[in-house]
């Protein structure tokens, strides 16, 4: 059945845009700044794994129970 497309649901498809750009934006950067050593790293990877998945199938919910988790253990770093 089709679901009709509320505000909230809209706003929050926007948000995740929002934050995926973000997260792809401080990837770019990262990979930038630490080269292949990136890949050495097992968070820096994880990251990197879940914005290409993100990226790729952004219609799954799991993918975005991911990011939540990134972006968590990210706001930990803030403390």
């Amino acid at each position: 059945p089709n679901i009709p497309c509320t505000e909230a649901s809209q706003a929050f498809e926007m948000t995740d845009l929002v934050f995926l750009v973000i997260f792809t934006v401080e990837l770019a950067m990262q990979l930038v700044y630490h080269g292949y050593k990136l890949f050495l790293d097992g968070w820096l990877f994880f990251d990197f794994v879940i914005v290409v998945l993100s990226w790729s199938l952004s219609q799954l919910q799991i993918i975005r129970a991911f990011r939540i988790f990134r972006a968590l253990r990210q706001a930990r770093h803030l403390k």
